[in-house]
């Protein structure tokens, strides 16, 4: 890997519950994260987010505003496995319930307490332990 990528991901959070998808793909497969994915060459971020959010979830929605920037980097010993600059952004449901499609193993929406009993990802971890502090999430 040359340069890092960058990633997108979408909070969705209605009546004090959060939408998680359980990822498809590695890195991270099988563990619970917001919505999101990759921005592709020449992409506009809020378009890549909306694309990703509807190729996991077949949710269409509206961003709103940047709530973080995570960066995570995976090495195997010393080499970079993976390299990704996370921008979170708020997002607002348009149209659709939420249903897997390809690149999601389940999705599902989560409250406090749920949430105790699952595994996610260390960004996801962050991202839910600030909006619980919030009180976003209960």
């Amino acid at each position: 890997m040359k340069y890092p990528i960058v990633g997108v991901g979408g909070i969705l959070i209605e009546n004090g519950r959060i939408l998680l998808i359980k990822r498809a793909a590695e890195p991270n497969k099988g563990l619970w994260t917001i919505p999101g994915g990759k921005v592709k060459l020449g992409e506009n971020i809020k378009d890549a987010l909306k694309r990703e959010i509807l190729e996991e979830t077949k949710l269409e929605v509206e961003v709103l505003d940047l709530e973080d920037i995570y960066e995570l980097i995976i090495k195997d010993d010393e080499k970079v496995k993976y390299h990704y600059i996370i921008l979170d952004y708020r997002v607002k449901r348009i149209s659709g319930e939420p249903m897997p499609s390809t690149d999601a193993l389940d999705v599902k929406w989560f409250s406090k307490k749920e949430l105790e009993n699952i595994e996610t990802t260390e960004t996801t971890k962050k991202i839910l332990e600030k909006l619980i502090d919030r009180g976003e999430i209960f």
